[in-house]
């Protein structure tokens, strides 16, 4: 049974089972072990994350070693510099971006604001775009990764308060189409991008790509390629008319 989850660990290759990288986790081996599921990719590091994808596509995953655990009191940034520091100086590849050690601020409303700011209107070149559709095809789209995610939930048990929040959820769907139809009435509408996912309106998919719904208004009208990478447009008649049965259906 593993009472202190205040750990360092290791990613081994399977291929080689050399050290690839380290990390520090207060969840014990829950962390390094979910951090492979294609759902958190895209929260992973360029390095880090190309790794990934490259054991998926053997159908392989990383193997997980315990470097140290960390009594409370100590400073588990701090142990974790020491593991970086030393498998470097011996000459481990490790794919970590930094020594480790770093102790990530709480942002304030002021520092998001800031964020947001400077990311308005930004747009993304050609190349980059491709890298970032072929990235996300690999980790969710593979059907190695499927399975895993798959087997990853199966037999979980939703607790009393994912049934209530699913419930509610429930009854909003029932108004959705509703919604929908009438903001085909206003000029608006379900949108679509070029994953072939489909939004409700340009506020839906604002809130649900971290995005602005002024700079996803501009793609939809030319004066963009693309907002934080995505690029958008209208459904055609045959889509929305799929697309409300659907609904009406669910």
């Amino acid at each position: 049974m593993e009472l202190n989850k205040r750990i360092i660990y290791g990613l081994l290759d399977p291929r080689t089972s050399e050290l690839r990288y380290i990390g520090l986790s207060t969840r014990g081996l829950a962390r390094p072990r979910q951090s492979f599921a294609p759902s958190m990719a895209l929260r992973e590091g360029y390095h880090k994350r190309n790794w990934y994808n490259q054991l998926r596509r053997l159908g392989l995953r990383p193997s997980i070693v315990v470097l140290e655990y960390v009594p409370d009191g100590e400073s588990l940034e701090a142990a974790e510099h020491k593991h970086i520091l030393h498998h470097r100086s011996i000459g481990s590849r490790l794919i970590n971006v930094t020594n480790g050690g770093e102790v990530i601020p709480t942002l304030t409303e002021g520092g998001r604001a800031k964020i947001v700011a400077a990311n308005r209107g930004r747009v993304h070149t050609k190349e980059s775009s491709a890298r970032k559709s072929v990235s996300l095809k690999i980790a969710f789209a593979t059907p190695e990764a499927r399975r895993r995610l798959s087997e990853a939930h199966r037999g979980r048990r939703h607790s009393p308060i994912a049934i209530e929040r699913m419930r509610l959820a429930a009854q909003r769907n029932t108004t959705r189409c509703a919604r929908i139809k009438n903001s085909l009435g206003q000029g608006g509408g379900p949108i679509k991008d070029q994953y072939g996912t489909v939004y409700d309106s340009q506020r839906d998919a604002a809130r649900r790509i971290n995005g602005n719904s002024g700079d996803i208004c501009n793609v939809l009208s030319g004066k963009l390629l693309h907002s934080r990478g995505f690029e958008f447009r209208r459904l055609t008649a045959d889509e929305l008319s799929d697309f409300l049965k659907m609904q009406e259906e669910s």
